[in-house]
């Protein structure tokens, strides 16, 4: 992760679909229209790892030990409420999911706010939009 590290913090303003407008970035971080999606763009990952938000990492056991985010936690898919409680990890507290591709992401965020995480959101594209020579 050595190498995604800085790939991921030293571009801002990509995202896996074009640029994004800096201003945009800078606004506040906003929900979709229903709830459902908390995918975030690249330059949103930024601010709030900036901002010393927590990040969950989805991916495999292996992967995870290959290319980390420095910080990140390894807890899989489907981690259990005692799992996140004994990782300290408190429900008003934002978190952001990683994953290679976005998929196992998005699926943890949304058993995150099963679980009453409410401020939980993912890496739009994985982290294979962001390196994908990393990603795999």
């Amino acid at each position: 992760w050595q190498l995604l590290y800085p790939v991921l913090m030293a571009n801002p303003f990509m995202h896996p679909g074009g640029p994004v407008d800096p201003q945009a970035a800078l606004a506040p971080v906003a929900q979709d229209h229903d709830g459902s999606d908390r995918g975030l763009c690249v330059a949103e990952v930024r601010r709030l790892i900036w901002e010393r938000v927590k990040t969950l990492d989805a991916r495999s056991a292996a992967e995870h030990l290959r290319h980390r985010l420095e910080g990140s936690v390894h807890v899989g898919i489907r981690p259990s409420a005692r799992q996140l409680q004994h990782l300290g990890l408190e429900p008003h507290e934002p978190l952001i999911c990683l994953s290679n591709g976005g998929t196992r992401a998005r699926h943890l965020n949304a058993h995150l706010r099963a679980l009453g995480y409410r401020h939980a959101y993912h890496l739009s594209g994985g982290l294979g939009a962001v390196a994908p020579s990393q990603g795999a």
